[in-house]
């Protein structure tokens, strides 16, 4: 990891029943993970984005942790792909397709 990025990016574990929830910061970028998968972001231009959920009860409970069970609101998988990757992008934290 470069030097100076450690000061932006924070990792947190969500321990209690079962340990697979994991929050990652990157500065103003709030990357919210089920196991491996990304479930939900965060960031102060387009506000909190969730997925819907596509798994099951473990992955069901992490998200309504994040959005409190607002359910109405979540994604469908591929827009919230979508969204994601076109964040990650604009920030130069994944490469633009051509």
């Amino acid at each position: 990891m470069r030097k100076g990025l450690q000061s932006h990016l924070n990792i947190a574990n969500h321990k209690g029943r079962g340990d697979k929830r994991h929050d990652v910061q990157i500065g103003e970028l709030a990357l919210f993970f089920s196991y491996e998968t990304c479930m939900a972001f965060s960031h102060p231009d387009v506000g909190l984005v969730v997925s819907e959920n596509c798994w099951g009860t473990t992955t069901g409970r992490h998200l309504n942790e994040i959005d409190g069970g607002r359910i109405a609101q979540r994604v469908s998988r591929g827009g919230f792909e979508q969204r994601l990757t076109r964040l990650l992008q604009e920030y130069n934290l994944i490469p633009r397709e051509e």
